[in-house]
């Protein structure tokens, strides 16, 4: 990992949240920096020559056959759109990081709860699946490398789990109204939207139900939109355990900067988009509530290790053979 590096001038006073367009005059500061990031980027993480079928054949395993998805629309060719060469390698190495998330399984059994609580088990093991993917996503990102170890466990535990629920919703299916997870045994789990109705956190449903509308009809199912959202996400400058929040926030900005280059909507619409964070976070919230409820013994690890959540202490007399 690498230390904490100082952060630019003049972004201090930028405010992700309550900000609506970047002035021109940080316009420069973000072209310099992207310029400079370029030049010396991974050649790992770097895929100038990413099309639209290379997205297109990495869909997650979350997606079925329904034409109404998220899809990628071709972005490589920087003379068809608002990114220079520079942003395009910028843009290229977060595609390349998010591969990490897609995973081409093949289902062979399909099933169906129809109990909410009956889901928990699979899903957790995906959880966990995702959290692993979500690792290697971050750690292929340089904006997120160049901060110190302390910083990204504190992202993570934030920011990466409200990305993973983002992308998680991104992956429904709106014309058969569900998710379809793939595990890694080629089980498949259909879970269907109105299931969420029996969750005992009223709040869960018709909040999914927002965040989803907004997915379809804010972002536009775009999955380059979405890409660009996830570190937007991630690079939260207002976890109070942050010891350079001000070098978050400028990596926070550079994205949300690429966001509004992507397309003259997506200036337009930065408040719709701004207020999904939002409902993501409140989505979040009542996901870590509900898993704290749950007996520790049945999360996995990762999961216990990002929500702080201990193990109960073994009673001495538990391994006593009688």
């Amino acid at each position: 990992m690498s230390e904490c590096k100082s952060c630019p001038a003049n972004e201090s006073q930028r405010d992700l949240i309550i900000t609506d367009t970047i002035p021109d005059t940080m316009t420069d500061t973000f072209s310099e920096e992207l310029n400079s990031r370029s030049l010396d980027m991974d050649i790992d993480f770097y895929t100038p020559n990413m099309g639209y079928s290379d997205i297109e054949s990495t869909h997650s395993s979350y997606e079925s056959q329904s034409a109404v998805i998220a899809i990628a629309k071709p972005i490589n060719d920087y003379d068809n759109n608002n990114f220079n060469e520079n942003e395009m390698q910028f843009v290229s190495e977060l595609i390349s990081a998010i591969n990490h998330l897609k995973r081409n399984l093949v289902a062979i059994t399909v099933w169906e709860p129809t109990n909410f609580d009956d889901s928990f088990r699979p899903l957790m093991y995906k959880h966990e699946e995702s959290i692993s993917s979500f690792v290697k996503t971050c750690k292929s990102l340089k904006a997120f490398k160049d901060i110190c170890e302390t910083d990204q466990m504190t992202l993570f535990k934030s920011g990466g789990i409200e990305a993973l629920i983002f992308y998680r919703y991104t992956r429904f299916d709106y014309d058969n109204d569900w998710w379809k997870v793939v595990l890694d045994t080629g089980d498949a789990i259909i879970l269907k939207f109105d299931m969420l109705k029996q969750h005992h956190f009223k709040g869960w449903y018709p909040m999914s139900r927002r965040v989803l509308h907004s997915i379809r009809h804010v972002l536009d199912l775009d999955l380059n939109i979405i890409y660009l959202l996830l570190p937007i996400i991630l690079f939260n400058p207002d976890q109070p355990k942050l010891i350079h929040p001000e070098t978050v926030r400028f990596q926070q900005q550079l994205y949300l900067y690429l966001l509004q280059r992507y397309g003259s909507e997506c200036d337009t619409k930065l408040a719709q988009i701004l207020d999904i964070i939002q409902d993501i976070r409140q989505l979040t919230d009542i996901h870590n509530q509900d898993t704290r409820l749950k007996d520790p013994k049945l999360l996995g690890p990762l999961l216990r290790e990002v929500l702080d959540i201990e193990l109960p202490p073994v009673d001495q007399y538990s391994l006593t053979v009688l």
